[in-house]
């Protein structure tokens, strides 16, 4: 099978670094110093591992041409980027190694997944090393390739955990961390739309399930729509690069295939839901949980609109999914921890297989699309980077 040395490769450094990660929250009652540095370790394998590629990614000579610009004193891009990319272009230029870029988008994007799924799934070892798990299998390749939108869809998801896991409704701390998103991917401000959603995710209670299945049918509904709302506030909005894409829009529609795909976990959540609300609706974990599923939810109008836009092929926009993707990869894993208090091994065993083909598919579909294979080091090349007189 072609590639598949480099398969085993990626899949080896994605169980590993779980493994570390798993055994550093095991210890942190016991000895937070060596869980720090047994998590780190597993943040820090896949980290090196996206630093040291090369021409691994479709982006890849992009990201590398901004370097080598900065480096001979050159205007670093045709247009502008956003500030957080920009400044880790220009740091790794001036520190004379291009491994220093990469390492740091890929470090910056697992530590912020690491940090959502452990707030989120309540520091529970096991689930918190499975959900990490699965983002490296599903996002990792991802982030190989659009390497600003993977950091601020991990970004986006760290603020979206403090929104959901805090007692209070820290709006606060939510727009800071959207924020730091915004500075790596503009795109990130549309969440900002999903706010009073997220915000009414808390809230349980019969009262409180109208007003939720309205706002989510509501924004399906305006995304069915996006080619007429473009229409309208063409002249009002000034959408800048995107302007000459969108035009385009409403000529076809598409959802790709990978976001079909992550539809099953939310539909497997709901389907839960389902058969054990009694059971959990009363439980705090139940209540997280179903914080989790609805706020997952929003990745369906977010599909809807990449469905307008990934045949007109625009750039950032039509990965706005990612901004909700990564909450998607732990509900998988919240599913599984609830499974543990309320269902049969047999059933928690069939839905674990479901999810296991869920990230393999995504898995190989990502390493493809973003060009991942096959995987190279900088070792095996002879790379001069130098500045030119």
């Amino acid at each position: 099978m072609m590639y598949a040395s480099d398969i085993l490769l990626y899949s080896f450094i994605f169980i590993l670094s779980s493994i570390f990660a798993f055994i550093g929250l095991k210890k942190y009652k016991t000895n937070r110093f060596i869980s720090i540095i047994l998590i780190a370790i597993g943040i820090l394998i896949p980290s090196i591992m996206a630093g040291i590629r090369y021409d691994v990614g479709v982006d890849y000579f992009s990201y590398l041409k901004m370097y080598n610009n900065v480096v001979n004193g050159s205007e670093m891009y045709f247009r502008s980027i956003e500030p957080a990319g920009a400044f880790l272009i220009t740091l790794s230029a001036n520190l004379g190694n291009p491994v220093i870029l990469f390492f740091s988008f890929s470090f910056i994007t697992n530590l912020c997944l690491f940090l959502s799924f452990n707030k989120l799934l309540n520091k529970d070892a096991k689930y918190v090393a499975l959900a990490y798990l699965i983002s490296l299998f599903i996002m990792f390749p991802l982030s190989l390739n659009v390497i600003r939108s993977a950091a601020a869809a991990s970004a986006t998801l760290l603020a979206i955990s403090s929104l959901i896991k805090s007692k209070r409704r820290n709006i606060i701390k939510f727009l800071i961390l959207l924020f730091l998103a915004f500075l790596f991917h503009k795109t990130s401000i549309i969440v900002l739309l999903f706010l009073p959603s997220f915000i009414l995710s808390k809230k349980q209670g019969k009262k409180y399930l109208k007003p939720k299945i309205f706002l989510l049918t509501l924004w399906c509904i305006i995304a069915l729509f996006t080619p007429v709302l473009y229409g309208i506030t063409k002249n009002i909005i000034d959408y800048g690069e995107y302007s000459r894409y969108l035009g385009e829009i409403g000529d076809a529609f598409s959802i790709p295939i990978a976001n079909i795909i992550l539809i099953i976990p939310i539909a497997v959540g709901y389907l839960y839901l389902r058969k054990n609300r009694d059971k959990i609706e009363f439980e705090q974990e139940g209540q997280n949980y179903l914080s989790v599923l609805y706020c997952s939810s929003y990745y369906l109008p977010l599909s809807i609109v990449v469905g307008w836009l990934t045949l007109v092929g625009i750039g950032g926009l039509s990965r706005l999914s990612l901004l909700v993707e990564t909450l998607v990869y732990c509900l998988m894993s919240y599913i599984l921890l609830m499974m543990d208090k309320t269902s049969s091994k047999n059933k928690k065993t069939l839905v674990a297989i479901i999810f296991a083909i869920v990230t393999v598919s995504l898995f190989v579909r990502n390493l493809n699309w973003s060009q991942a294979l096959p995987y190279k080091t900088v070792y095996q090349e002879e790379i001069v980077y130098e500045r030119k007189n």
